[in-house]
């Protein structure tokens, strides 16, 4: 829990808020701590520039679980992912696979949408905002 702790307070968010989005990710995805706190890290990076708040942690930890849980990507995952946390999914996945957007759609409605496409892509795409939760941190303290 320290490390959570740390990463609250080197972000926008509650130590709550990563908690609860922590205990999703892991729960659901089947991690073990050590995953869970770096995978964590990545979305709270991300979700720190996205400035969908509480909201869009939570979303995209759940969605992020749920790729993990069941091994592919589906349409409520997408939904978490685009509408609420704000991750433009499909482009990530079109750019690193050189394949369409609706050759990647086409793949989700037949179940061939997997993790081990997904998650690298999306963590590919995460490793871009590496410490942006810290540098919004001291932005919102810059402002008290």
């Amino acid at each position: 829990m320290e490390v959570l702790s740390t990463m609250a307070i080197k972000s926008p968010f509650s130590r709550k808020e990563i908690v609860e989005a922590y205990g999703t990710l892991v729960r659901m995805g089947g991690l073990s701590f050590k995953q869970g706190e770096e995978l964590m890290q990545q979305i709270t990076d991300i979700q720190a520039v996205t400035g969908k708040g509480n909201k869009g942690i939570q979303a995209m930890s759940l969605a992020v679980g749920k790729v993990l849980a069941t091994g592919r990507l589906n349409g409520d995952a997408v939904n978490q992912l685009v509408k609420t946390a704000g991750i433009p999914v499909w482009e990530i996945l079109a750019s690193s696979t050189g394949k369409t957007v609706a050759e990647r759609q086409k793949m989700m409605r037949a179940n061939k949408l997997t993790a081990d496409i997904v998650m690298p892509a999306l963590q590919g795409y995460m490793k871009e905002f590496a410490g942006k939760a810290a540098e919004e941190a001291r932005t919102y303290r810059d402002w008290e």
